[in-house]
């Protein structure tokens, strides 16, 4: 009997001190928490403001969203053009992206792709004005 209570006695008194330690410590559960907010906070990039960059891997497709990708383009690839192809397609998005092959429409993108625009230097062949992406990136654009 009295090993019995004794196990029960100290396994309560480790259950207080854990208590204590995790409770005790909230920097522990910020530094927890602060991702998984970020991660739902704003999962996917809908809109943006001039020309951005993201990773290929960024582009996102929504479920039962027609989506057009138009990679015939290439000779004359511009931001005008990759507009012009996606309004008659009946894109009804606020972004667009351009590689240096590829104009894409009614996606979106995975917020944490953005990289720095020196990532997408590359130049459109249809307008040298207008940047096409890079090796690996997108050139994002507001519609």
């Amino acid at each position: 009997m009295w090993n019995t209570s004794r196990f029960l006695l100290s396994s309560q008194l480790l259950l207080l001190i854990l208590a204590v330690i995790f409770v005790g410590n909230t920097s522990a559960c910020k530094k927890v928490t602060k991702p998984i907010k970020k991660l739902f906070a704003n999962p996917k990039v809908t809109e943006v403001d001039g020309h951005t960059c993201y990773t290929q891997e960024s582009i996102r497709i929504d479920e039962g969203v027609a989506a057009f990708t138009n990679d015939n383009m290439d000779k004359d690839l511009s931001l005008a053009e990759c507009k012009k192809f996606c309004k008659e397609s009946g894109f009804e998005g606020k972004i667009i992206g351009l590689t240096p092959t590829e104009c894409h429409c009614n996606k979106y993108m995975k917020y944490d792709g953005k990289r720095d625009k020196e990532k997408c230097p590359i130049r459109c062949k249809g307008n040298d004005q207008d940047y096409c992406g890079g090796i690996g990136y997108i050139s994002v654009y507001p519609s």
